[in-house]
């Protein structure tokens, strides 16, 4: 008997382990948690994702600086249909950086919409460009850029913003 209640007491115990578990990683495919490495060169950064077409004519680090900042971070980066649900979620823009780092470490993501980095504008003369994550319909990823000549982005035109917090 006294057995039999200390084996129901471990079962419970790993069922509510399992059960945490479960649910950390469905959070974490809805909400990905990314590590941004610093000490990488902007080169590495992008070519860390692997992707099958690159615009490297305008995916450069002229066009998107990098922010200079050191060592490793843990950034959450979520998917928004628009800036509004993306800062009422504490939210920010992401920055190219952690676009690359949401493409190398989650590349099935971009596979289901466009992804937009608005914190990494690139200011041309009659318009702005961000870089961007896609899939085209002959199966590959690719890393370009999309651009807005001032008209605002709308969710039907098949593009989400990547939103992104600082994660501890």
């Amino acid at each position: 008997m006294k057995r039999d209640k200390m084996y129901l007491g471990v079962m419970i115990i790993l069922a509510v382990i399992l059960i945490i578990m479960i649910a950390t990683k469905i959070l974490e495919l809805n909400n990905p948690v990314v590590i941004v490495d610093y000490s990488r060169t902007f080169v590495q950064m992008r070519d860390a994702g692997k992707y099958d077409i690159v615009n490297i004519e305008l995916i450069t680090e002229q066009n998107f600086p990098l922010r200079k900042k050191q060592g490793r971070a843990r950034v959450m980066i979520k998917t928004f249909v628009s800036l509004d649900e993306m800062r009422d979620q504490g939210f920010r823009p992401a920055f190219v950086e952690e676009l690359f780092a949401l493409g190398e470490q989650y590349p099935d993501l971009q596979k289901k919409f466009k992804i937009l980095a608005l914190g990494s504008p690139w200011q041309r003369e009659d318009h702005t460009e961000y870089p961007c994550l896609g899939w085209d319909k002959g199966f590959k990823r690719y890393l370009c850029v999309a651009f807005t000549t001032g008209a605002r982005w709308r969710s039907d035109m098949g593009y989400v913003f990547a939103g992104a917090r600082e994660w501890d």
